[in-house]
Order: C-alpha cells, then structure tokens, then sequence
C-alpha cells in the first residue's frame, strides 16, 4: 500500500494496489498544458470498476473515473453525502467543502425535503425571469471595466464579480456581506489549511443565521426570505442543514462559474478559428456552453461521496462508510463516449456530459450556470471588441483551491461598445 505519510502537498490522489506511479493533480493547470487532463487518466479509464487510492489527506478511498461508472453511482441510491460519523469520516482534502453530513439512514428523505425548500428558485422558469437581471449585472461591471482603460484582469475585474453578484443576488445576501462572502469561500477552498477552512465554515454559518433572523424582519424576494419564512413555520429541514444548504449553493453558484468563465475564454483562445469567430450565434450558444462545461473542468471536479451501506461493484466490494471520489474530468473524456474527446468542439451534439453530475445529485444550479455562461461569452466580445490576451499574459492557475480557476488572466481590447437598450 501506498505510505499517506510521504504524500506530497501539491497530489490529489495516490494509487495503492492496482495502479502504480498515479499522481493525478487537482487543478488542470498541473497537466502537460491547461487544456488536457491529467495523463493519468488516460490509464486509469482501462480499468473497469474503482481504483484504490490515497487522497490529499491520507485517507483511502474509491475513485471512479470512467463515464459509465460515474454515472451509474451518481445514481446509486446506496451512495450519498452522509457518514455515521462525520467528524471522523475519510476525507478528500483539507478543504471545507462538500464535507460528510450526518444521518446516513436520512439521507434520501433529508435530500427530497433540501430539494423541494430550495429547488423552486432554481427551476428553468425561476431562472428565466432572471435574465434581465443577470444581463444588467454583467453590463455595469463591463461599464465600470472600460472607464479604466483598454486592459483587465479578466478573472478579478469580470468573471468573480459576476458569477459573486448573480449568485448573491438569487440568495438575497447584503451588498457590504458580498466581499466578505467571496473572502470566505476562498479560505474554504484552500487545499492545505483544514483547521482555517473549517473555522471560517463555522463563521460563514453563524453570518447566514444571523441573516435568516434579518430576513424574517424586512422579506424580500430572494431565496434568504423564503427560508427564513420556512424555518419559522417549521421546515421539513432542521435549522442548521436549512443553512447547510445555503452555504452549499453559495459556494457552488461563485467560484465554479467563475472558473468556467475564465477557463472557457482560453480555450476560445485557443481555437483554431480565433476568439471571437468561435463565439457561435445565439441560438447555438447553448451548444458551446454544454461542450465549456464538458472540457473546462476547474480543480478537476472531484466529487467526494460515502457508501451508505456496503456495495458490490463488479468484483470490488465498498463497504458502508467508504469514501467514493468521482472524476467528472475523467468521466467527461471518456473516449467510449465521446469522439475527439479531448478536442473542444463548441458544436458537439449530443452531448451527455457529467459536469452538473447525474441522477438524485444533478446540480440544482445548472440553469443559473447556463444562463451565465450563455450571455458571458458573446457579451464580452460584443463590448470588448479585438479582445486579446495581453502580450505578458502568463495565465496563473489557483493551485491552492480545491476548485481551481485562475487568479490572473489579462486580456486587452482595441476599443468599448456600449449595451443596446
């Protein structure tokens, strides 16, 4: 077996028994380039069934990386988030996301009862009528963005802050909380400082319950509001996973967009045709933001789940309270799956991706992503027009966050358009 004692800070995952040498990395920009998955993979994938493997923390573990196995214990009932002890369950990483819940023997009637408190805000029609809103947010920032000049730091001045105001904006957080909010959610990810990450949790909960209490007193029509309404009346949530949830879609509607969102230009960078000609017509964005999300992958995507009760997949046996990792990025280059699959080809049809995941734990936030990433890309190119990367441009990857991204990514422009009205 591999020694956890000896892992090295900057490995995700080590193998154990059936696969040698692993050292697969959790941002894509410790590949051979930004734009391939971790060679790895590529080996991992003739495996049928899980690998054993040592994560970041020490811990043992299940890796899932081929399409069919991940989407088959995306829909495992006997696979969820819960552990019967959570403080003491096996983990991924330092970082304080997507950490084991308590109530193994709750856990599909808990999820039912998350999914019907929060998942009318983030229905296709919910989202809908939010376009509007989130166009004007992304304009003002672009407004803001040309006054200074003919340069930006994409990631800081336009990705971030978008993704953290339509977020923000749908759970109804106070604009002087915003960047305290997006401060916290950087310490959370951080891959290296657990006690930090989990201490900042912890403050992060306390904020949200404070802001239920508010909500209460002065509603409005945001997703705060309606919680805070529920929990007074007697939720089918507890108060704590009420803000448990909250937590969870806070951080999983800022900084994966935003990742997306800077990663997605690269790659348009990169294309053959050029940036701007890559940007499809309108009604065929809603291919190329499926193919973004399919191959920009930010951190790798690992999923960390638990089995609920002992499992028997193929000739491996998963016993109760196992930790399971899913490798979307593996999942979504899956050549039995999909032709060319490390080429990014903004016309891929059809499409059946993992990136929201599969099944009872598909993301509940994929239209609000569609919708961002749908008016992000042409709108930027639209104002920004002869957008380039700047001649210095040395994209730098966040390789302290569990979710990867970029913490720098300068572009330049020839000129500034302003939004039709």
């Amino acid at each position: 077996m591999g020694d956890a004692a000896n892992l090295q800070p900057e490995d995700l995952l080590r193998s154990t028994e059936r696969v040698t040498d692993l050292n697969v990395v959790p941002t894509p920009g410790h590949s051979e380039d930004m734009f391939s998955e971790p060679h790895e993979f590529v080996r991992l994938r003739q495996h049928p069934g899980p690998v054993p493997v040592v994560t970041m923390a020490g811990h043992r573990a299940w890796l899932f990386v081929r399409h069919a196995d991940v989407k088959a214990i995306c829909a495992d009932r006997r696979i969820g988030r819960s552990h019967a002890n959570p403080e003491g369950a096996p983990r991924l990483w330092s970082a304080a996301l997507m950490h084991a819940r308590p109530g193994p023997a709750n856990e599909m009637v808990d999820h039912e009862r998350w999914r019907a408190v929060f998942g009318p805000t983030f229905s296709a029609r919910s989202i809908e009528l939010r376009e509007r809103q989130v166009r004007a947010r992304l304009d003002e920032l672009l407004d803001d963005v040309v006054k200074r000049g003919t340069t930006a730091d994409l990631s800081s001045e336009l990705a971030r802050p978008f993704a953290l105001a339509v977020i923000s904006d749908v759970i109804g957080l106070p604009l002087a909380d915003r960047p305290l909010f997006a401060a916290w959610s950087d310490e959370m990810r951080h891959l290296r400082r657990r006690e930090a990450a989990m201490a900042t949790s912890a403050v992060v909960s306390e904020r949200l319950d404070q802001l239920l209490d508010h909500k209460r007193q002065h509603s409005c029509d945001d997703l705060l509001s309606q919680v805070g309404t529920l929990a007074a009346q007697g939720a089918p949530l507890t108060r704590l996973q009420l803000i448990d949830g909250l937590k969870s879609i806070f951080l999983a509607g800022f900084d994966t967009v935003a990742s997306r969102m800077e990663y997605g230009i690269l790659y348009l960078f990169a294309s053959s045709a050029g940036a701007a000609s890559a940007v499809p017509e309108a009604s065929k964005m809603p291919l190329m933001v499926e193919e973004l999300i399919r191959t920009v992958v930010p951190g790798g995507s690992w999923i960390p789940r638990y089995a609920l009760a002992d499992v028997e997949y193929g000739a491996t046996r998963i016993r109760r309270g196992d930790l399971v990792v899913l490798a979307l990025q593996g999942a979504n280059r899956d050549p039995a799956v999909f032709d060319e699959a490390d080429t990014f080809r903004p016309d891929r049809s059809p499409n059946p991706h993992l990136g929201f995941g599969y099944g009872k734990f598909y993301c509940l936030g994929a239209s609000l992503a569609r919708l961002q990433l749908r008016i992000f890309f042409p709108t930027l190119f639209a104002r920004l027009p002869g957008m380039a990367l700047s001649p210095d441009c040395d994209p730098e990857v966040d390789i302290d966050s569990a979710t990867g991204g970029l913490s720098r990514l300068m572009v330049t422009w020839s000129g500034s358009r302003y939004p039709q009205q």
